[in-house]
């Protein structure tokens, strides 16, 4: 879920989680949006001489029918390996009648150059980017007109575009040998499945989940977010990638808990939590004890991330909106800014000062830059409600050097900052 939405779900009144629940379900049974034959539109481009190559992998999992896996034709444009000089992104046009997603595609930005280049074909929905822990390639789903997700994987250039199983909302190990994902099922609900990508083997290491996964620094266990029931009431669970043992569940709160995020060392995790009636950011120690609030007040505050050293934490806030009423769900972006924080809660400083939505922060790898989604430049953001034109930008840690770095008539969000090994 992008953090635009997330702000919209948090000022979310009863009634219509219901509506909007019910919306979903009937869209889930219906099928998602069609997937035609891809044609390709060619993008500005840059090149250079270093030829990247996915591993040879045997793939070992049940097949799914020809009929519901898209061919993907890529942009034939290649990049260096891991130089952390660019970030993906998703981009979407809505339409407006069926709240559905009409357009649908993944790019890459080079944060020097500006050129933007789209990976993936004409007519063909995909989203969701995830990196590989050394940058060399992009893990992303594609819908079905089944309502299913397909994940692939494909080179950082966009070529050799593969498909590797039947869920969504991947996220890489940080030993690079598995994915972890969710998947849907009437007999297990949620559930959270582990990839290893060189035998291609995959387990189901969790059901009944909403997801939310993050991996531990060792690669060996995955925490997550979990419901047994539709509600608002989640909590945060952690389990060892095997699957052999009992999962732990580490908070215990009648509340909304999620976000989970483990600190670099391994001994934190932060989340966030509306136990108190208005969301905000926790931390407590690996083994769930000393739970304690980063911050408060009467406004959300949500999405920390860590800085990759561990000692800042980044996290979008709404305490400058002034009447939250007014930013529901599928209407006007709320007026939600970007914080810093040290590890400990203290020195929380505003980075980002504009009336639009200010929102998905992401740490450069060398910590000096945070990219980030903004509507700052929509000029009718007041009075938009769907197809509002966000973009994507880039700032130092300060909050000064504001760069912009996409200039598309489409929905830019979700970036991700290529990591550099």
């Amino acid at each position: 879920m992008s953090q635009s939405k997330l702000i919209r779900d948090i000022l979310t009144n009863p009634k219509f989680s219901f509506v909007f629940l019910v919306g979903y379900i009937l869209f889930a049974l219906t099928g998602c949006v069609s997937v035609p034959t891809p044609t390709i539109t060619p993008f500005p481009m840059t090149t250079n001489t270093q030829n990247i190559a996915f591993p040879t992998i045997t793939q070992t999992l049940t097949a799914i029918p020809t009929k519901i896996r898209p061919t993907l034709t890529p942009t034939p444009t290649l990049y260096p390996i891991g130089n952390g000089k660019l970030i993906a992104f998703n981009s979407e046009i809505i339409d407006e009648t069926q709240y559905d997603v009409e357009e649908g595609f993944i790019s890459v930005v080079n944060v020097n150059s500006h050129v933007v280049t789209r990976l993936t074909s004409n007519g063909i929905i995909a989203r969701r980017v995830a990196w590989s822990p050394d940058g060399r390639y992009i893990a992303y789903n594609v819908p079905t007109d089944q309502g299913s997700e397909m994940l692939y994987t494909m080179n950082a250039n966009g070529t050799n575009q593969k498909f590797i199983y039947e869920c969504s909302d991947p996220i890489w190990s940080p030993d690079g040998n598995s994915i972890a994902c969710t998947s849907y099922s009437h007999s297990t609900w949620y559930r959270i499945s582990i990839i290893n990508l060189n035998s291609m083997k995959t387990k189901t290491v969790a059901k009944g989940t909403w997801g939310g996964v993050f991996w531990s620094p060792d690669s060996q266990k995955i925490v997550y977010e979990s419901s047994q029931s539709w509600s608002n009431v989640s909590n945060i669970f952690v389990q060892n990638i095997t699957g052999n043992e009992n999962p732990i569940q580490l908070t215990n709160a009648q509340s909304h808990n999620y976000g989970a995020e483990w600190s670099p060392d391994g001994n934190f995790i932060l989340f966030s939590s509306d136990r108190t009636g208005t969301t905000q950011v926790y931390i407590m120690n690996a083994d769930g004890s000393h739970e304690y609030a980063l911050t408060n007040g009467d406004k959300p505050n949500f999405g920390a991330k860590w800085s990759p050293d561990g000692t800042k934490i980044i996290f979008v806030s709404l305490r400058h909106e002034h009447d939250l009423s007014k930013c529901p769900y599928f209407q006007n972006p709320c007026n939600s800014e970007i914080y810093i924080m040290n590890a400990d809660g203290s020195k929380q400083t505003r980075l980002t000062n504009s009336p639009g939505e200010d929102s998905e922060p992401v740490w450069s790898p060398d910590e000096k830059y945070i990219a980030f989604m903004s509507y700052r430049d929509e000029p009718n953001f007041k009075k938009c409600e769907i197809n509002c034109n966000s973009e994507i930008y880039v700032m130092d840690i300060e909050g000064k050097n504001i760069a912009r770095l996409t200039n598309n008539q489409t929905h830019d969000f979700l970036p991700g900052w290529q990591p550099k090994p």
